[in-house]
Order: structure tokens, then C-alpha cells, then sequence
């Protein structure tokens, strides 16, 4: 599903806030429930790093986040990747 009219601008702001090294946050599209797919870049860096974000408020940064080299996941196997992958924490 691609909606990037429906991008959550705050969590991408969250997202930016916490970069550790100046670069680029931008939104994909691809929207799984409440995971929103993102693009992350670095200067100097000819990488791009792709992976999904959710608002949490309950996280000290706002936002949870899940690494997946699936290429089409659900939000099911997005939140199944969180708790595994980062055991509730960011």
C-alpha cells in the first residue's frame, strides 16, 4: 500500500530529531497499519538506509522502530520484529 499523502510529518520530525549525524529523513510511502516506511541518508555516505517507523509515546524518542529485509511486511510482521529485535525499546 503506498500513501504518501497520509505520511505522519511528525514522526518523521521525531525521526529527524534523533539523527546522530547530519542527513536526510524522507518517507517512502509505504504505510503497513501504523508503520510508515522511511528513507534515511547521511552526507558524505553514497548509502541509503530504509526501514519502518511508528509513533510510540511511550518510548523516550516518540517512535519505535523495525528493521526488515522483507520487502512487502505487514504491520503484524513489523510489530513481530520489534519486540524481537529490540525487545520493546527503540
Amino acid at each position: 500500500m503506498f500513501d504518501a499523502e497520509n505520511t505522519n510529518e511528525d514522526l518523521l520530525n521525531r525521526v529527524r530529531a534523533t539523527q546522530e549525524l547530519p542527513g536526510t529523513v524522507e518517507a517512502t510511502g509505504r504505510i503497513r497499519g501504523e508503520w510508515h516506511e522511511i528513507v534515511e541518508t547521511f552526507e558524505g555516505d553514497n548509502e541509503a538506509y530504509a526501514y519502518w517507523v511508528a509513533l510510540d509515546e511511550t518510548n523516550a524518542v516518540g517512535y519505535k522502530q523495525a528493521d526488515t529485509l522483507d520487502t512487502d511486511p505487514d504491520a503484524i510482521d513489523l510489530d513481530y520484529v520489534h519486540l524481537v529485535e529490540h525487545d520493546g525499546e527503540l
